[in-house]
């Protein structure tokens, strides 16, 4: 387990990473979304990159804007959670598809949307909060509330 301060430890986190090794850290941001914008931190998530469109893609699939920000590689880790308040945390199980999202890709955003097709009907997919208890190291019970991504 780790805190991640300095672009060498980020870079040492994705080598481990990619070797198989599981690996648990820590990184300073209020949410995903500061991570991101975070030019040391942002590769554990993927980074951003900007891309440029042509003409025809920029009108089809980016309200006419030449530039898109897009993930920039793989996410260092699978799964993210924020801690938004002392019993309440935010769970991304896939970092990739919520960084997707948040930069706006036009395939998770679809995904996103929650839509199924069963059966020719559309269904909305819930993201169930659940309530999560565990104990801390001097062996208090801890609970809080999670909302899965």
């Amino acid at each position: 387990m780790g805190l991640f301060y300095q672009l060498q430890e980020v870079a040492a986190a994705r080598t481990i990473s990619q070797r198989g090794v599981l690996l648990i850290g820590t990184a300073h941001g209020n949410n995903l979304s500061t991570l991101l914008r975070n030019p040391e931190l942002a590769p554990l998530v993927g980074g951003v990159q900007a891309v440029t469109l042509g003409d025809v893609e920029a009108r089809a699939s980016n309200r006419g804007h030449k530039v898109r920000l897009e993930r920039a590689g793989a996410a260092t880790f699978v799964t993210l959670l924020e801690l938004q308040q002392r019993n309440r945390w935010h769970l991304h199980m896939d970092v990739e598809q919520s960084v997707d999202i948040m930069l706006g890709s036009s395939s998770a955003a679809t995904a996103a949307a929650g839509q199924q097709q069963r059966g020719g009907q559309q269904h909305a997919r819930q993201s169930p909060n659940t309530q999560i208890r565990c104990k801390d190291a001097a062996g208090r019970l801890m609970a809080g509330a999670a909302t899965f991504v």
